[in-house]
């Protein structure tokens, strides 16, 4: 099995059993992509990109998790799965054969509504910290404790209302990543999972999807919750800046996930040094609650498709890079990638094409 040849497992193979997936592949001549809700909108502006520089092509983007992104596009239901997912040697035993490419660097914002507060106000918050509020510890955001973290902050005696997603989630995983990392609490009683079994809070919100949630906390003064930074931005919602590995206190940008990326290495071999867990911030400055998101594809594209999925690919991975596009929709690029020419031999490496097997006109 090639290097960068993944098997997909265990994290996602129930999920089919539980969540619905998209009810029908795509059309002939168009490429579907389905998963990550929190990379839908750097999507959209990939799509129209590449649109505007193809116009015979037609990309879909579908944003219904990472869990059933993954299964969509194993089971043929989906050209590309999207998911925001690091994998680790136990998730790589069952599910099929899915090439696993990095398009992007995201953050996870945890955000509050909290209207009596200045715009621009800025929580600070611990992994303990975060893990109480998220379990129930916590009450009102005039708690003791948050008052001792946010001493310049006149924080209100109003009720914690937590919002998490109630879907497979790759944001999910990434939030409860960073707080299994740096809260014991969080470590022994939920872990880190894209559908954890979430602590009974009364009040408590459970939502699919991150518009559902972003949503959920602009309309529910006291509210916490998590989505990415392309979701929280131009919106009146307060952002935390989170403690990382060296104890600073970072915000959630695009500057400050690059700073995460050093976790990759000085030069990350593409593809498969990206498939690194980059939560915790690395080195000084670095943003803890960071990850790298990922597009699979299987194997058993037929020949066109998967010739259509190369250039999608190669278009995403050079000029999609630029920083109009991905910092324009609150991500960061990925670092120190090949040139053109060795990235398209690297995308034929891992997808072939399977060109005996080409699809019909139709």
């Amino acid at each position: 099995m090639r290097p960068s040849r993944i098997r997909l497992g265990l994290i996602f193979s129930a999920l089919l059993l539980v969540f619905p997936v998209h009810p029908s592949p795509a059309r002939a001549g168009e490429i579907l992509l389905s998963g990550s809700s929190m990379l839908a909108p750097l999507e959209e502006v990939w799509a129209a990109a590449y649109e505007k520089a193809h116009p015979k092509a037609t990309v879909l983007v579908r944003g219904p998790g990472s869990g059933v992104g993954i299964q969509n596009a194993s089971g043929g239901r989906a050209t590309i799965g999207a998911s925001d997912i690091l994998l680790t040697s136990r998730e790589e035993k069952k599910a099929g054969d899915l090439a696993l490419v990095p398009v992007a660097l995201s953050a996870v914002v945890v955000a509050a509504d909290l209207p009596s507060l200045p715009p621009g106000s800025v929580l600070r918050l611990d992994g303990p910290l975060l893990a109480r509020l998220f379990a129930g510890k916590i009450s009102f955001w005039d708690d003791p404790a948050l008052r001792a973290a946010n001493p310049s902050l006149s924080l209100p005696h109003l009720p914690v209302r937590t919002v998490h997603r109630a879907d497979a989630s790759g944001t999910t995983f990434l939030f409860t990543s960073y707080l299994t990392r740096s809260s014991r609490l969080w470590r022994e009683e939920v872990g880190a999972e894209a559908l954890p079994s979430w602590p009974g809070i009364p009040g408590s919100l459970g939502v699919s999807g991150s518009k559902a949630l972003r949503k959920a906390l602009l309309e529910t003064p006291g509210a916490v919750g998590y989505v990415g930074l392309g979701w929280a931005k131009g919106t009146t919602l307060l952002r935390a800046s989170l403690k990382n590995d060296k104890g600073q206190y970072v915000p959630a940008g695009t500057k400050t996930v690059r700073r995460a990326a050093k976790r990759l290495g000085d030069r990350p071999g593409f593809p498969d040094d990206f498939n690194r867990s980059l939560i915790g911030g690395g080195p000084s400055g670095g943003y803890p609650m960071a990850g790298v998101e990922f597009w699979t594809v299987s194997p058993d594209l037929p020949g066109e498709t998967m010739k259509d999925v190369r250039g999608l690919l190669l278009f995403v991975l050079t000029r999609g890079q630029d920083p109009s596009l991905t910092v324009g929709s609150g991500f960061s690029p990925l670092p120190d990638l090949p040139g053109r020419n060795r990235l398209r031999q690297v995308l034929r490496e891992i997808l072939p094409g399977n060109d005996f097997r080409p699809t019909s006109g139709g």
